[in-house]
């Protein structure tokens, strides 16, 4: 499985990082095992990650995957729109604040679909966290210090992929080098795409 961590430098673009987060969570509606799934912001880009999220996540078209202007399909089951529905309510109840999505689209009968969801303020001891989402969820974490941040992103069995943004060759390096996974990805979040 894959729990792909996201960390987010404090000289990263964490608006376009946000929008592009919103994107590849919508692709497959995150049922691909290399997706973004724990998002780590540094503190000063948190609002800004948040805010290219939303706009991205608002803008993206949820229907009939036979239909050309879908931009993101159904969940494979309806047990698996439930389990989003669960970790969402479940991470709500522990303090994490719903930004955009959460919830079933209005309008859409068939099908199992869920919003791309962004829940800020979450905690590395929440499920949405701990476990392979496996959909359109981004848990957003904040950081104040970079390794703080690779130690955080490492906690977990399932190193399959993980992402990093800066603009620095030095923090670069630092996150290649710190970052556990057999696939990373810095400033960029193209492989392993549908």
């Amino acid at each position: 499985g894959g729990s792909a961590p996201v960390i987010v430098a404090p000289d990263a673009d964490a608006r376009a990082a946000g929008r592009l987060a919103a994107q590849r969570k919508a692709a497959n509606a995150g049922q691909i095992c290399v997706a973004p799934n724990r998002f780590y912001v540094h503190e000063t880009g948190q609002d800004a990650f948040a805010a290219g999220f939303a706009e991205a996540a608002r803008k993206i078209r949820i229907g009939d995957p036979r239909e050309e202007a879908t931009q993101m399909g159904p969940l494979a089951t309806g047990r698996q729109r439930d389990r989003m529905e669960h970790l969402v309510e479940a991470a709500s109840r522990a303090g994490a604040e719903i930004v955009v999505g959460g919830s079933r689209p209005r309008g859409i009968k068939a099908g199992f679909h869920f919003e791309p969801t962004l829940l800020a303020g979450a905690t590395d001891d929440m499920a949405v966290m701990a476990e392979e989402i496996f959909g359109p969820i981004a848990p957003l974490a904040t950081f104040a210090d970079l390794d703080e941040a690779i130690a955080r992103a490492n906690a977990t069995d399932m190193g399959l992929s993980a992402f990093a943004f800066t603009r620095d060759a030095a923090t670069a390096a630092r996150l290649r080098e710190g970052l556990q996974a057999g696939m990373i990805g810095i400033t960029t979040m193209a492989f392993g795409r549908p």
